[in-house]
């Protein structure tokens, strides 16, 4: 991953676009080494050692945990952008409306399938915000 402070130059799209997919292959790599909630806020926690005192932000419980491990399934949509913050560099996180964009284009064909799985079963869903999509 890059940042400004690495290269003393502008973050370009094409950059911040390989940021997140490194954030991406990180996360759901960690996700897939990982078998319980223990281990992988372990790692996180090794991972974040400059961290202020008392943030555990950065900490899931395994509810949470259980989603995202669903979520890189192979029936499963992809992670959220809530998910990848935690993966990039402090000051290389897009902002919100770039980072969704970019997972969405990421994970185009996942999200496509499921919801057209979704669709199937008579429910629902919501792609990118907006309520009441079903594709075909």
């Amino acid at each position: 991953m890059i940042d400004e402070n690495n290269t003393q130059q502008q973050i370009t799209p094409l950059i911040t676009f390989e940021n997140v997919v490194a954030a991406i292959r990180l996360g759901e790599d960690m996700l897939r080494k990982t078998e319980t909630v223990e281990t992988f806020n372990s790692l996180m926690l090794q991972g974040k050692r400059n961290r202020p005192q008392g943030d555990d932000s950065f900490l899931w419980e395994k509810e949470h945990y259980q989603r995202a491990k669903n979520a890189i399934a192979d029936d499963g949509d992809g992670l959220g952008k809530d998910f990848i913050r935690h993966f990039m560099p402090p000051g290389a996180v897009p902002k919100s409306e770039t980072l969704q964009s970019i997972l969405d284009s990421h994970y185009a064909d996942r999200r496509k399938a499921a919801a057209f799985r979704d669709g199937e079963s008579g429910v629902t869903v919501t792609v990118s915000g907006r309520d009441g999509i079903v594709l075909p």
